[in-house]
């Protein structure tokens, strides 16, 4: 289920190309991307934001090159700025008569620093900070003018210095500008030159403050736009200066005196003997461990001789058991396989990614089908009848024809043709023998099924999907298991989201003939966190021991839920990249309602890749799940 309170989003494609760029340049796989009214970088969070400014733009490629820009210089000012530095000079600028043009004047010059030094780093950028240059001096020769017109000289000097910072000639002439301002930009060209050639943070700040010291005498008031916003989260503290008193220092001698009685307690406790009995002792104790004889004869207890049973026997009886036939089939209890669910949730949570990292895993126990379930499952399967015959028959007829090589030079069997071996080999193997083809499928399935209140016009035609992969499944002995899950959003208010997982068909019950209409307990409810679903079981399906295992994700498009909108994509879009490179392999299923739009697909195709199936009407379902079925299943094959 998807909500959107943006006026623009930003496609998924876009956001993960920005993503993976910022991990590259940064060298930190845990940085983050997020979009604010400037572009800075978090470091508590380890998120770049990279600024809306560009949204302006009509050009999308336009808009791609700036965002890429802003990435290009949070990269490079996670390993070239000095965070101790800016905490000085953002310290000083809020104490001075401009606070905001003394920081708006750092953040600026900052940014040109880092842009010339990632352009000497990676000759490559260039063209993209081009085209930064470019839109920001047609942004700037735009409200210079209005600046001037309105009195504005704080906000017309700082329009004015980036212009003159970047323009390519060495005396620039403004347009629009007033004399007043150009004899003043003249008079600071020896320090704004000296600025361009700083080399790193602690220079920046020192030459920014001696232009705002140099601007006292020449400027009134301070500036009224805010072109580049520095959080306050943002700005480090100072390192505290640590005095330490030498008169202040904790004495060793009670650290020695502590040591010295630990040693003592542990002298005493190896005096302690254990008590010990057996039958020449009289003082009997409640221990039940028996050790050897500290008194009587010495014996052996090997021998022909009869013995009266004793105490002793009771700890070899208990441990022996026995052995019997049970009445029934012993399959996994379900309340087993929940708490080992519950348990893989606590093992893999520092996997699951910061933005999953308050969700609250829970698990629903499944509920005997009712007679109404049954009803239902069994006029399901009479739909998919027609469907389920013709997989089957296909798998078979594939089956029958499915070639395999003949075991060769073995010492007995069928003799061959090939006797040029008697020849060269004194011992040789002439026989081989015909292997039968492989009708074994070693394979395992997990359907993970998006619940979420979006799939309520789509639940009957899934529940119908599902069923003819559970008959299709269990008709080949491959175990499988089915799981429904979302996220309750309401219940989020304090401060974790609970996740809940439904496992209606086990992988012990799957290939039972009653374990179907459990499918129908299936409801939608609320929001869906896919990537979380899809981590938790993926490592799930990994204790598996089948040589392959599948994951079909059956969703209605993109994830949605409690602070996951923003990032949802990308976060599916890795887990599934996750279970790939750990050897499984995902599927995912789009249903649809209406008529798929064009970028809708584009985004379910970004995060699932060329295994998705985007069904435009939930009656066309089963059409697609045949050849994806027979597809995944031959693959499977040994």
């Amino acid at each position: 289920m998807v909500f959107r309170f943006l006026e623009q989003e930003v496609d998924a494609f876009v956001r993960m190309q920005l993503l993976d760029l910022a991990r590259t340049l940064a060298r930190r796989p845990q940085v983050r991307i997020d979009f604010d009214l400037s572009s800075y970088f978090d470091p508590e969070s380890q998120t770049i934001y990279i600024s809306q400014f560009w949204d302006e733009l009509d050009d999308p490629k336009m808009q791609l090159e700036g965002m890429k820009s802003d990435v290009y210089i949070r990269s490079m000012e996670i390993k070239a700025s000095d965070r101790s530095a800016i905490a000085r000079y953002m310290s000083r600028a809020a104490a001075s008569a401009r606070p905001k043009l003394a920081t708006q004047l750092f953040i600026m010059a900052e940014e040109l620093r880092l842009s010339l030094a990632m352009m000497a780093e990676r000759p490559g950028t260039q063209r993209v900070f081009d085209v930064r240059r470019q839109v920001y001096t047609r942004y700037f020769a735009r409200r210079l003018p209005g600046h001037v017109r309105r009195g504005e000289q704080g906000d017309a000097l700082f329009t004015a210095l980036y212009l003159w910072l970047t323009a390519n000639e060495v005396d620039p002439r403004v347009p629009g500008i007033s004399a007043e301002l150009y004899q003043l930009l003249k008079q600071l060209q020896p320090q704004l030159e000296w600025l361009m050639d700083a080399s790193s943070t602690a220079e920046v700040a020192e030459r920014c403050w001696g232009i705002v010291e140099a601007l006292d005498v020449h400027l009134a008031g301070d500036m009224q736009t805010t072109y580049w916003a520095w959080p306050k989260s943002r700005v480090p503290e100072p390192e505290p200066q640590v005095d330490i008193d030498p008169l202040k220092r904790a004495s060793l001698l009670k650290a020695y005196d502590e040591e010295g009685e630990q040693k003592v307690k542990e002298d005493q406790r190896k005096d302690q003997k254990l008590p010990m009995w057996h039958q020449d002792t009289a003082d009997k104790t409640d221990h039940f461990l028996q050790f050897e004889l500290e008194e009587g004869a010495r014996s052996t207890a090997l021998g022909g001789v009869l013995r009266q049973s004793d105490s002793g026997d009771q700890a070899v009886g208990m441990v022996q058991g026995s052995a019997h036939r049970s009445s029934r089939d012993d399959y996994e209890d379900p309340q087993t396989v929940l708490k080992r669910l519950e348990t893989l949730a606590d093992e893999q949570k520092a996997l699951m990614g910061d933005i999953n990292r308050h969700v609250k895993p829970v698990f629903v126990p499944p509920k005997p089908a009712s007679q109404a379930d049954r009803t239902a499952y069994e006029e399901l399967i009479r739909h998919i009848s027609p469907f389920k015959r013709k997989l089957m028959k296909t798998i078979q007829l594939i089956l029958e024809h499915k070639h395999t090589a003949a075991r060769e030079f073995l010492p007995f069997g069928r003799l061959t043709r090939k006797l040029t071996r008697l020849l060269t080999e004194d011992s040789p193997r002439l026989f081989y023998k015909k292997k039968n083809p492989s009708r074994q499928i070693d394979a395992a399935f997990m359907l993970l099924v998006d619940c979420s209140a979006s799939m309520y016009d789509k639940m009957t035609e899934t529940q119908r999907g599902i069923a003819l992969f559970h008959e299709c499944l269990r008709g080949l002995s491959i175990p499988h298991m089915v799981t429904g899950f979302w996220e309750e959003s309401g219940e989020g208010k304090s401060g974790t989201y609970p996740n809940y997982f439904q496992p209606v068909i086990e992988f012990s019950r799957s290939l039972l003939p009653d374990s179907g209409p459990a499918i129908m307990q299936l409801k939608p409810q609320q929001d869906n966190r896919d990537g979380y679903a899809i981590r938790l079981m993926s490592a799930h399906l990994l204790e598996r021991t089948e040589a392959r295992r599948f994951l079909l994700v059956f969703s209605d498009g993109e994830p949605a839920a409690q602070n996951y909108e923003a990032e949802g994509i990308l976060d599916t879009y890795q887990a599934v990249l996750e279970a790939r490179r750990k050897g499984i392999d995902v599927i995912g299923i789009y249903l649809a309602g209406e008529q798929v739009p064009e970028k809708v697909q584009q985004t379910f195709r970004n995060i699932y890749g060329r295994h998705s199936i985007v069904v435009p009407h939930v009656n066309e379902l089963n059409d697609h799940l045949l050849p994806i079925l027979r597809k995944l299943l031959l693959k499977a094959m040994v």
